[in-house]
C-alpha cells in the first residue's frame, strides 16, 4: 500500500509576521510608556540616584559615583525644560536648543552647553561647576544670584541678561558680549574678562578688582559704587561711562578712552593713565594723587575739586579745559600744555614747569609757591594776583612782557 507523502502546512499568517508584530508592540509599549513617565515629574531623587527628564530623555545619574559615564546629545531641541533644584552632571549638550528652559536653584557640573542656544534661560539660584558655556547664546538669560565656578564663558552671548548678584570665580569670560546687561553687586575674583563687550551696562556695586579687562569695549557703561582696584584695562574705550563713588586705585588705564564721561567722587590713587584720553569730560572730587598720568589728554574737560598731587603729568594736555579748586602740589609738569585753559584758584605748589605751556591760559589767583620754573611760557596769559613767591628760576619765565596784570603778581 502506498502511503501518501503528508503535505506541508501553508505558513500562518501569525508565524510568518510574529517578529514583526512583536518589534512593532515593543514600540507601541515605549511610545505609552515614556510621554507617561514624563508626565509624571521633570526631576526626582532619591538617596542614591538623580532622575533627570528632558524631552522624553531619562538621564540617571548616581550622585556618589564620579566616574560614572556622560551622556552624550548633541545638536537636539530641549525647549522650555524644567529643571528646578536639580542635581545634574557629565551632560555634554552642545550645539542643543534649550532656549526658555528652567535650571534655577539647580547643580550643575561637569555639562557642556558649548555653541547652545540658551536665550531667556533661567539660571536664578543656581550653582555652576566646571560648565563650558563657550559661544552659547545667553541673551536675556537670568543669573541672578547664581554662583559660577571654573566656567567657561569665550564669546559667550550675555546681551540684556541679569547678572546680579552673581558670584563668577576662576572663570573665563573673554569676548563675551554683555551690552545692555545688569551687573549689579557681583563678583568676578580670579577671572579673565578681556575683550569683552559691555557697552551701556550696569556695574553698580560690583567687585571688578584686580581682573583682566585688556581690550574691552565699555562704551556708555554705568560703575557706580565698583571696585576696580588693580584692574587692568589697557587699550579699553570707557567713552561716555558714568563712574561715580568707585575705586580705581592702582588700576592700569593705559591709553583708555575716557572721553566725554562723567567722573565724580571717585578714587584714581597711584593710577596708571599714560596716554589715557579724557578729553572733554567731567571730573570732579576725584584722587589722582601718585597717579602716572604721562601724555593723558584733558582737553576741553570741566575739572574741579580734583587732586593731582606729586602726579606724574609730562607732556600732559589741558588745552581750553576749565580748572577749578584743584590741587597739583608736587605735580611734575614738565611740557605740559594749559593753553587757553581757565585755572581758578589752582594750587601749583612745589610743582615742576619746565617748559610748560601757559599761553593765552588764565591763571587768575593762581598759587606758584615754591615751584621750580624753567622757561615756561605764559604769553597772553592773565597773571593777576599769581603767587610766584619763593619760585626757583622765576626770571626764566618766558613772554612776562605779553601777559596781562603782570603788576599784581606776588614774588
Amino acid at each position: 500500500m502506498l502511503l501518501k507523502k503528508p503535505q506541508k502546512r501553508p505558513p500562518s499568517p501569525l508565524n510568518k509576521y510574529s517578529f514583526c508584530n512583536l518589534a512593532f508592540l515593543r514600540i507601541i509599549i515605549l511610545l505609552t510608556f515614556i510621554p507617561t513617565l514624563f508626565a509624571c515629574a521633570i526631576n526626582q531623587t532619591s538617596n542614591l540616584h538623580t532622575y533627570v527628564i528632558m524631552d522624553n530623555q531619562v538621564f540617571l545619574e548616581r550622585a556618589n559615583n564620579t566616574n560614572a559615564n556622560a551622556v552624550m546629545l548633541n545638536t537636539i531641541r530641549l525647549n522650555n525644560i524644567n529643571a528646578e533644584y536639580t542635581t545634574i552632571q557629565n551632560i555634554h549638550l552642545k550645539n542643543c536648543n534649550i532656549a526658555n528652559g528652567n535650571f534655577s536653584y539647580s547643580q550643575l557640573s561637569h555639562i557642556n552647553f558649548e555653541n547652545c542656544d540658551l536665550a531667556k534661560i533661567n539660571f536664578s539660584g543656581a550653582i555652576l561647576t566646571n560648565v563650558n558655556l563657550a559661544y552659547s547664546n545667553l541673551e536675556t538669560s537670568n543669573l541672578d544670584g547664581a554662583i559660577l565656578i571654573n566656567v567657561n564663558l569665550t564669546g559667550a552671548n550675555l546681551r540684556k541678561a541679569n547678572m546680579s548678584n552673581v558670584v563668577v570665580h576662576n572663570s573665563i569670560l573673554s569676548k563675551s558680549n554683555f551690552n545692555d546687561a545688569k551687573v549689579i553687586n557681583s563678583s568676578f575674583a580670579l577671572s579673565k574678562l578681556n575683550r569683552i563687550t559691555a557697552q551701556y551696562s550696569d556695574f553698580t556695586r560690583s567687585n571688578i578688582s584686580s581682573i583682566d579687562l585688556r581690550y574691552s569695549n565699555f562704551l556708555g557703561a554705568r560703575f557706580d559704587k565698583t571696585n576696580m582696584k588693580n584692574s587692568n584695562l589697557y587699550g579699553s574705550d570707557l567713552s561716555y561711562t558714568h563712574i561715580s563713588q568707585s575705586d580705581f586705585s592702582g588700576a592700569s588705564l593705559q591709553i583708555v578712552d575716557l572721553s566725554t564721561s562723567n567722573i565724580e567722587n571717585s578714587t584714581f590713587l597711584n593710577v596708571i593713565a599714560i596716554g589715557t584720553n579724557f578729553n572733554r569730560s567731567k571730573l570732579s572730587h576725584i584722587n589722582f594723587n601718585a597717579g602716572k598720568l604721562t601724555e593723558a589728554r584733558f582737553e576741553e574737560s570741566k575739572i574741579s575739586h580734583v587732586d593731582f598731587v606729586e602726579c606724574n603729568l609730562k607732556l600732559a594736555n589741558f588745552n581750553w579745559s576749565h580748572i577749578a579748586n584743584t590741587d597739583f602740589t608736587k605735580a611734575d609738569l614738565s611740557k605740559a600744555s594749559f593753553k587757553r585753559a581757565k585755572l581758578r584758584s589752582t594750587l601749583l605748589v612745589s610743582t615742576i614747569n619746565k617748559w610748560t605751556n601757559y599761553t593765552m591760559a588764565n591763571l587768575s589767583h593762581a598759587d606758584f609757591r615754591f615751584a621750580n620754573i624753567h622757561k615756561m611760557d605764559v604769553s597772553g596769559a592773565n597773571l593777576d594776583s599769581v603767587n610766584f613767591h619763593a619760585t626757583k628760576n622765576s626770571k626764566t619765565v618766558i613772554g612776562l612782557d605779553r601777559a596781562s596784570n603782570t603788576d599784581s603778581i606776588i614774588y
